[in-house]
């Protein structure tokens, strides 16, 4: 079994000879460039979609009815509703609730960067046709604003409607991490390509002398890296780095910078199904519409429906608490990184004109989001197509875990204000350190 040796001196000489044809401007998607971007941009259009998934709900109730058996009719509670957790509680029938939602999270994380085979599809004028592994890494960042409007209509006892319209405000970034020699770090953009060390001729078709020959690029490539990512000392036209370029800067297609569209509109039902002193029990369902702006950040442009069983306990009489849950799925026509188990379970406390409210949330998704394809298909130096593949895992995680907390209070008669703040607890997937609401309510 023979593999070609990764020499230093052919390594060296063959990166300068490449980074050479670098200095002309960079060809479309050299090196995959355009797809990782695209990666990107997918990536933070469902991360912002999840992010918005994980806020309060847009359409909280001000002020629950009861049935009333002294006077055999249904009076308002004396307490606001909930903040972050869902009630089984309905609005009396004809009663109408206002409410203006502002949230605001901010995503920003780096990916990478990792290990990538490029293999080189047509060879050079002198014959070779080199195999290499370089380095590339993402960098993503979003700041989200998201402003929801949204109504409650009471239809008949036990029964209520509602609709939610999400304007939202995304300012987005993406930057490239790529493999350098040390001595160009720092050079202007468009004026060096990404560098790792090669063999001349395509790998093997024997799959153990492929995998023995992707080790040895591999074990090159770590070598190679100087501090602070590796111990190469051997100078700077002999070591490799790390640099970070804003993608906006690379001549690809990338929306960067402050983007504002409509967010996908939820319609939304609610019914009780079942109701004693101290339990109760309703089923909802949501109706998401595909959003118009996705090229802005807004939303998928995907139709998605969420049925919900949720249910109440009202711990023994002399105590305030009130425990809640739901159970659901929401399940995304189109999008399989959407489609999720989710749950909500915690604790309300209700006083007069006031209430707090705090819990847990949980998701878990079907699939995971990737933040750069495992294989794709670039140009590289002279505009030889190139074949681009991973080899380290690109997915995020699927499951989500988030502590929940809310408070609602009512500033003067029928208008309440309302504030929450949500904190995930997993690492899993592109997520903001914490997200922040304050909402309006008012009932008609």
């Amino acid at each position: 079994m023979r593999i070609w040796p990764v020499t230093l001196q052919f390594f060296f000489a063959g990166l300068l000879s490449l980074a050479a044809d670098a200095h002309a401007q960079g060809p479309p998607n050299q090196f995959g460039l355009q797809d990782r971007a695209n990666a990107a941009r997918r990536m933070i259009v469902l991360a912002v979609q999840q992010g918005i998934s994980s806020l309060p709900p847009a359409a909280a109730q001000s002020f629950s009815y009861e049935y009333d058996a002294d006077s055999d009719g249904l009076r308002r509670s004396q307490q606001p509703g909930p903040t972050v957790l869902r009630s089984p509680r309905t609005l009396r029938q004809g009663k109408l609730v206002v409410r203006a939602n502002v949230s605001y999270f901010e995503l920003s994380d780096t990916f990478g960067a990792i290990d990538y085979l490029v293999e080189f599809e047509e060879p050079f004028e002198d014959g070779s046709q080199p195999t290499l592994v370089a380095g590339f890494g993402l960098g993503v960042g979003a700041n989200v604003t998201l402003i929801n409007l949204a109504t409650s209509f009471g239809i008949m006892r036990g029964s209520e409607l509602s609709l939610h319209v999400p304007i939202v405000i995304v300012q987005a970034r993406a930057s490239q991490l790529s493999s350098v020699i040390l001595a160009n770090a720092d050079s202007p953009v468009g004026t060096v390509q990404a560098a790792g060390p090669f063999l001349p001729n395509p790998l093997s078709g024997d799959s153990d002398t492929r995998a023995a020959q992707v080790t040895q690029l591999r074990t090159a490539f770590s070598n190679s890296l100087a501090p602070p990512y590796g111990d190469c000392s051997d100078g700077p036209d002999r070591c490799l780095t790390f640099r970070s370029d804003p993608v906006g800067t690379l001549d690809v297609d990338f929306p960067d910078g402050t983007q504002l569209g409509i967010g996908r509109i939820g319609l939304a039902g609610k019914s009780r199904i079942f109701e004693s002193p101290h339990f109760q029990l309703a089923l909802a369902a949501e109706l998401l519409l595909p959003s118009p702006n996705e090229d802005r950040f807004a939303g998928t442009d995907s139709f998605a429906v969420q049925p919900l069983l949720i249910g109440q306990w009202r711990i023994p009489v002399d105590l305030l608490a009130h425990l809640l849950f739901d159970v659901g799925y929401e399940h995304d026509f189109s999008e399989a990184e959407l489609r999720r188990a989710v749950w909500h379970v915690g604790a309300a406390i209700p006083f007069r004109q006031v209430s707090f409210d705090v819990g847990l949330a949980g998701s878990h998704f079907d699939r995971a989001v990737r933040w750069s394809p495992n294989e794709t298909r670039g140009v590289g130096p002279g505009g030889l197509p190139v074949k681009l593949t991973a080899l380290e895992g690109t997915s995020l995680g699927k499951s989500f875990i988030d502590l929940i907390a809310g408070t609602k209070v009512e500033l003067v008669d029928q208008l309440l204000l309302a504030g929450a703040v949500t904190v995930p607890l997993s690492s899993d997937g592109l997520r903001p350190a914490a997200f922040g609401t304050i909402a309006l309510e008012y009932s008609f």
